[in-house]
């Protein structure tokens, strides 16, 4: 993860569990049956 912020690689898949601790935001995509549909899902953008 730190080579994608330094810029030493462009693009990096990773687990968001580990930073739930520290941004508390990222625990919003890992929650079950949050949305109705993919439709549901983009017309609640902040």
């Amino acid at each position: 993860m730190e080579l994608a912020q330094f810029g030493g690689v462009d693009f990096e898949r990773i687990n968001m569990a580990p930073l739930n601790v520290l941004v508390p935001e990222t625990t919003i995509p890992a929650l079950p049956f949050l949305f109705r549909s993919i439709a549901h899902m983009r017309s609640a953008r902040a």
